[in-house]
């Protein structure tokens, strides 16, 4: 095949991605650099238009968006999608998996982003193509998974952020997921790391400074 997917091949349920899953990872936070981060990226290339984020989690990078796009969010958690209500009030948000993406007609989106999702699936390719029906001609795929190569993932070994969570069934390197998008027909912009996020990496130097 294309792509050589973890051992850990279990399929994970809506229950697994319960609240306590979302609270215990910190994942319900509004990182405000993060999404600020990301907001910046997208209207750097898109400035409006109907934008769908695929693991939407509680909304709060959808929140920032509703301003400039027509904003839905997608995400397999019921407990994310009910709490998020109150988040993203404008943005039209369903429970959902991202390999079938049919409540969506071709050609719709502008603009899909899925931060920290494709790696759950235990078939990102099949999500990858579903991104590609749905998206119009010039449309934006951004995307973020972790980064095996990362240079200090050593440091940590078996307590590397992609490791502790037993549900990242799909832990590619990086030009295996360039070689998937491409092969479901997209062009490749840019790739990059966004940070070493899992600080702290050096003893005795504090976790924020890190």
């Amino acid at each position: 095949g294309l792509i050589n997917l973890s051992e850990n091949t279990r399929n994970y349920s809506s229950d697994f991605f319960n609240y306590n899953y979302f609270e215990g990872g910190r994942i319900h936070v509004d990182r405000k650099f993060t999404f600020r981060f990301y907001t910046i990226l997208i209207k750097r290339y898109k400035k409006s238009g109907n934008l769908l984020e695929i693991g939407c989690s509680f909304g709060n990078l959808l929140k920032r968006l509703e301003k400039d796009f027509s904003t839905y969010g997608i995400d397999k958690s019921k407990d994310a999608i009910k709490h998020g209500k109150n988040i993203c009030k404008k943005s039209k948000t369903f429970v959902g998996d991202a390999t079938n993406l049919s409540m969506f007609q071709d050609n719709f989106f502008d603009v899909v982003i899925s931060l920290h999702t494709l790696e759950h699936l235990n078939d990102p390719g099949k999500a990858i193509a579903e991104v590609y029906r749905i998206l119009k001609n010039n449309g934006l795929f951004i995307f973020a998974t972790p980064n095996t190569s990362c240079l200090l993932k050593n440091l940590k070994g078996n307590e590397w952020h992609g490791y502790r969570d037993e549900s990242h069934v799909s832990l590619l390197e990086p030009h295996k997921w360039v070689a998937l998008v491409e092969d479901k027909g997209f062009k490749v912009m840019k790739t990059f790391s966004d940070g070493f996020w899992d600080a702290p990496y050096i003893p005795l130097i504090p976790t924020k400074i890190q």
